[in-house]
């Protein structure tokens, strides 16, 4: 019989614990949504932050390298010139993108509204262990 064990976590780890914590009832998401995150934080609670000995983390051991969360504060969006001339610049601030710039045609819309209609589910699931 084989025996997992859990792991304790590290200090960035128990801190992205926390402010989910803090924050779950205020998050947007249907049902559906709400049922995908709280299984997406049972697997870091479980296994932790993904570490060198996940192949396709093999070069990045984030459990190592994040040490602390920074605080979530507002801040506010600093013109960048395009890259490539005639080209836009889309400014995104926490999911929430400042559409005043976007051409003819093209719609955006804060990423909190694709999780209350649980659009946004699809790419909420494991693909894989290694995910």
């Amino acid at each position: 019989m084989t025996v997992h064990t859990l792991i304790k976590p590290t200090g960035a780890e128990q801190a992205l614990l926390d402010a989910f914590g803090q924050t779950i009832g205020m998050l947007p998401g249907d049902a559906a949504v709400t049922t995908q995150r709280s299984t997406l934080l049972r697997g870091l609670r479980e296994a932790g932050l993904p570490t060198r000995r996940r192949e396709s983390w093999h070069y990045t051991d984030l459990r190592s390298l994040l040490r602390t969360i920074p605080a979530n504060q507002p801040v506010a969006a600093t013109t960048v010139a395009p890259l490539v001339e005639g080209s836009r610049v889309l400014a995104v601030i926490n999911g929430d993108a400042q559409t005043a710039s976007l051409p003819e045609g093209v719609t955006a819309r804060p990423y909190s509204e694709a999780l209350a209609d649980g659009s946004a589910l699809r790419g909420l699931t494991l693909r894989d262990d290694d995910d």
